[in-house]
């Protein structure tokens, strides 16, 4: 079955989905924005006469003091350092730290969310569901949380980082991984195909009923059936055809058989006569005696 059937239900998945989109594209947008906090005016050397001032640092760029974002374009022909690495050097290993974090936070968001695809045409079991709503609302969370601790940072302390627009898109980033995981935890188990058609399609019946089978064809008898007069009446029949007396163990009385079924069963014995055994059995052994006799010339 499949074609967008949402089996773990559609309105839960369905926020999960978007949720988890939503929050890796605010995860990337905090790892590439220019500004996550907002600082004092400061000059980064970066060497070989390369001195930018900036009102705003970022993970990766920082925001120049004509508000613009510097993308590590300004240098010469001669310029040989590695800006990056000496702008995470002016900045410390926590913000190094926090970059990290981040860039796990989206990099496994993606994932998530290429993943929740495929409940569109498919179902997963409770502990799947639960593991990736865990995942995202609890470790991804905390994860792009930390990207908080670059406040505490001994830049930070020394340039007065102030809260700015890349510390408001991680906060949304946060909680849009705690609603898609939330959306994980309130899907619903699939109901199977007698649920989906319109049946009841609970847990307790697809335990009872495995594959389907029901026990709606099932006809219980008793131990001990009573026989009606007609069925007394061909017992008794089939008794004498075998040489029995027509009334053993378990046979009523005759005065206990219907008029109708005695009738019917005195015209088919008058139809079909009945032979002693015994007189079959002497037939036999003397036609048996007379072939196996000699034969004896008179004298």
């Amino acid at each position: 079955m499949c074609g967008c059937g949402y089996l773990n239900g559609m309105c839960a998945i369905f926020v999960a989905q978007f949720f988890t989109l939503l929050g890796a594209i605010l995860s990337l947008a905090t790892m590439i924005d220019c500004s996550f906090a907002t600082t004092d005016q400061y000059t980064f050397n970066f060497k070989n006469g390369l001195n930018i001032e900036s009102q705003g640092v970022g993970f990766i760029y920082f925001e120049k003091s004509d508000g613009h974002c510097y993308w590590y374009n300004d240098t010469g022909r001669d310029y040989t350092e590695n800006q990056l690495q000496v702008y995470w050097n002016i900045l410390g290993d926590t913000w190094a730290i926090a970059t990290i974090l981040t860039w796990f936070c989206a990099a496994f968001s993606w994932y998530f969310f290429l993943y929740s695809i495929s409940f569109c045409c498919s179902s997963q079991i409770k502990c799947c569901r639960y593991l990736n709503g865990f995942v995202l609302s609890v470790v991804l969370s905390i994860c792009q949380a930390c990207t908080f601790i670059v406040y505490g940072s001994e830049f930070c302390n020394d340039n007065g980082c102030s809260f700015s627009r890349g510390s408001g898109v991680s906060i949304g980033a946060i909680l849009c991984y705690m609603i898609a995981g939330m959306g994980f935890f309130l899907s619903s188990d699939y109901p199977g195909n007698d649920g989906m058609n319109g049946g009841d399609g609970d847990d307790g019946d697809e335990e009872k009923h495995p594959q389907g089978v029901t026990n709606n064809a099932v006809v219980y008898q008793d131990e001990d059936p009573e026989l009606t007069s007609t069925e007394f009446a061909k017992a008794a029949r089939i008794s004498v055809m075998l040489g029995g007396s027509g009334g053993s163990d378990g046979l009523p009385p005759s005065g206990e058989i219907s008029k109708e079924a005695a009738e019917s069963s005195s015209t088919s014995m008058e139809l079909r006569p009945v032979v002693p055994v015994a007189e079959i059995e002497t037939t036999t052994n003397d036609e048996q005696y007379q072939q196996q006799k000699p034969f004896a010339p008179p004298y």
